[in-house]
C-alpha cells in the first residue's frame, strides 16, 4: 500500500478514540518494522493527541521518534516513545519506552536479530524493565505477494524492578515466539494480525501473550486511517495489576 514507508517523513496522528490503557507488557515490533529502507540514515516522528470532555474529562498525549539505518543486508533502528494522560485532572498514564534493534539478512528467508530495551510504566507498577535478546525471523510467505507470513523464534534475558517495594524485583529468561500475518485486501486497504507468546524458560505457566489486529485504510495519497485492537495477557502480573488489558484505537496518519 502506498504510504507504508514512513522513512524521512514527519507523521502527525490524531487519535479519534482512546479505549482502555495499554498493558505494555509486550510491544509489537512487527507493526513498526519496515521491509524496505533507503541506504544510510532516515527517520520519523509521530504524535498522538486525544481526549474527551463532558461527562468525563480526559486528555492523552503520546509521542514517538525513530531513527533507521540501512546498508546492504544490514539494518538497525532505535525507537523512543513517551505516553502521558490524565482523567478528571488525575494522572492515569505515564510510560517511557526505548528500543534498539539490529538486523542482518542471512538469506532471502532468514534474518538474524539482536536487541536491547528499556521501559518504565507507573500504572503497571513498573519502575524499570531492561532486557536484551535475539533470534531469527523466518519468512514463510512473502515477496511481492498479496499476503505475507513471518515466524519469529528467539529468547531474551530481563530484569524488572517494581515500585514501592524495595526488594520486589524479577529476573530471568523468556522464550519469544511470534507469528505475523499481513494481507492486502485492495490497493488502499490492508489487514494485519500479530501474535506473541513469551513463556518463562523452565516455567511454562508463567507467560505473556499479545494479539494485535489492525486495518489500514488509504484515504488519500497522504492520509491513512488505522483501526486497531490489542489484547494483552500476563499470567503473573505484579500485585494490584489486572492480568489482561484491551486497547482499541482509531487514528489518522498524515504524511508530508
Amino acid at each position: 500500500m502506498k504510504g507504508s514507508d514512513t522513512s524521512g517523513r514527519l507523521l502527525l496522528s490524531a487519535a479519534l478514540l482512546l479505549g482502555a490503557e495499554s498493558a505494555a507488557a509486550i510491544v509489537n515490533i512487527e507493526a513498526l518494522r519496515q521491509e524496505t529502507l533507503p541506504e544510510g540514515f532516515s527517520g520519523s516522528v509521530e504524535l498522538v493527541l486525544g481526549g474527551k470532555s463532558g461527562n468525563v474529562d480526559k486528555e492523552a498525549y503520546e509521542g514517538a521518534a525513530r531513527i533507521d539505518w540501512a546498508r546492504g543486508d544490514q539494518s538497525a533502528f532505535v525507537l523512543a516513545e513517551r505516553e502521558y494522560g490524565r482523567t478528571e485532572g488525575v494522572r492515569d498514564a505515564n510510560r517511557t519506552f526505548l528500543h534498539l534493534r539490529g538486523m542482518r539478512a542471512v538469506s532471502p528467508r532468514y534474518t538474524g536479530e539482536a536487541y536491547v530495551q528499556l521501559e518504565q510504566d507507573e500504572f503497571r507498577r513498573l519502575k524499570l524493565r531492561r532486557l536484551a535478546g535475539g533470534g531469527v525471523r523466518i519468512g514463510l510467505v512473502g515477496g511481492q505477494t498479496v499476503s505475507s507470513l513471518h515466524l519469529g523464534v528467539g529468547a531474551y534475558g530481563y530484569e524488572e524492578h517494581l515500585d514501592e517495594l524495595v526488594d520486589d524485583r524479577d529476573s530471568g529468561t523468556r522464550a519469544s515466539l511470534y507469528l505475523d500475518y499481513r494481507y492486502r485486501l485492495s490497493e488502499r486497504v490492508s489487514a494485519a494480525s500479530t501474535t506473541y507468546y513469551q513463556p518463562r524458560v523452565g516455567e511454562a505457566a508463567d507467560f505473556r501473550a499479545l494479539e494485535q489486529a489492525s486495518l489500514l485504510f488509504g484515504v488519500s495519497e497522504r492520509l491513512d486511517m488505522r483501526l486497531s485492537l490489542d489484547f494483552v495477557h500476563d499470567s503473573r502480573p505484579p500485585a494490584g495489576v489486572e492480568r489482561s488489558d484491551l486497547l482499541y484505537r482509531t487514528s489518522l496518519l498524515y504524511r508530508f
